[in-house]
């Protein structure tokens, strides 16, 4: 086998930020509308001089800041651990991997907000979110997918961590046009919810 250099702790990190953390953020925020409104909080706020959009919106912005900054601490530890155990733990393919993850987590984040937004089971949205998450790895079989969709961004932090070129322009802007459009799905559904 060969030596174990920083690249291998780099691909585990990708690795489980695909598997383990993107599933994690499907089944989390699964209910972060539907579990509001079973609980009466989302009455409660939406008494209050709070419109239907500022709610939806401000769910959205503050999920997206927990996902980043928690992604950023690992991301963090996982380069301070690489560099302790390597002595060498370059920071741009680290940072642009996790960067280019993390332009497809917030789309699943926004894609969950209007499942969330839209069916009152957390289950339901989750088990709609992981048809999602297929839908996006079966897209990577087909190359023009993967050059202008978010499928470009799934197979993105492996080729930027083991150092092969990666177009992500066209990705990471149809991810971010895709994003603010289930976020704006998610407004539109939630205004026309019964509460």
């Amino acid at each position: 086998l060969p030596e174990p250099t920083y690249v291998d702790a780099y691909l585990q990190w990708t690795k489980n930020l695909q598997q383990i953390v993107l599933f994690a953020v499907i089944i989390m925020f699964g209910g972060v509308i539907s579990s509001e409104k079973k609980g009466g909080t989302a009455v409660l706020a939406l008494t209050k001089p709070l419109s239907r959009t500022a709610f939806v919106l401000a769910k959205y912005l503050s999920q997206a800041l927990l996902l980043t900054a928690a992604v950023a601490v690992g991301a963090l530890v996982t380069w301070g651990l690489t560099y302790a155990v390597f002595a060498e733990a370059p920071l741009a393919p680290l940072a642009g991997a996790t960067g280019a993850w993390l332009v497809l987590a917030l789309a699943f984040l926004a894609l969950m907000l209007a499942l969330s937004a839209a069916i009152d089971s957390q289950a339901g949205a989750a088990g709609l979110g992981f048809l999602g998450f297929i839908a996006v790895s079966i897209a990577l079989l087909w190359a023009p997918a993967v050059k202008y969709s978010p499928a470009g961004l799934m197979g993105a932090p492996t080729d930027l961590v083991m150092g092969e070129s990666a177009s992500l322009g066209w990705p990471v802007a149809t991810t971010l046009a895709l994003t603010a459009l289930l976020v704006a799905v998610a407004v539109a559904v939630f205004r026309r919810r019964e509460l």
